[in-house]
């Protein structure tokens, strides 16, 4: 099986999260994925990210993490490099539209950060591959 990254703009309820987890597995997808801007995580979307079976689910500090959500499952990406580089380039009469000019490379940075973040303060990084 292959492993499926499912990206959204939000997790509220998780309905059609799981039901696309769902389908992924039943087409022999090994680990699945799923990543989001903003987790709203509304009642039910704990308990059915907990009881399906998806690897991890990825979020942004947007919103906070209610308190009953498993860590072991959900990994929170602070936003304030984004906003913070933002700023810098703001201040310098940079482009601010080239942040957002490839999703895939503004995770790589973000989770970069959150490493170096990691190494200092001696906490667990955020694993990269690839």
């Amino acid at each position: 099986g292959k492993t499926a990254v499912i990206i959204d703009d939000e997790i509220n309820t998780g309905g059609s999260l799981i039901e696309t987890v769902n389908a992924l597995t039943a087409e022999g997808a090994r680990e699945v994925y799923s990543c989001a801007t903003h987790g709203v995580f509304s009642r039910p979307a704990l308990e059915r990210i907990e009881e399906s079976a998806l690897t991890e689910v990825i979020v942004t500090d947007t919103i906070p993490l209610p308190p009953e959500a498993n860590p072991d499952r959900i990994t929170v990406l602070s936003i304030a490099p984004l906003f913070g580089e933002a700023i810098r380039r703001i201040h310098r009469g940079e482009s601010v539209g080239a942040l957002f000019s490839s999703e895939v490379q503004l995770v790589e940075e973000m989770t970069f950060w959150d490493s170096h973040a990691a190494e200092e303060e001696d906490l667990p990084a955020v694993p990269v591959e690839g």
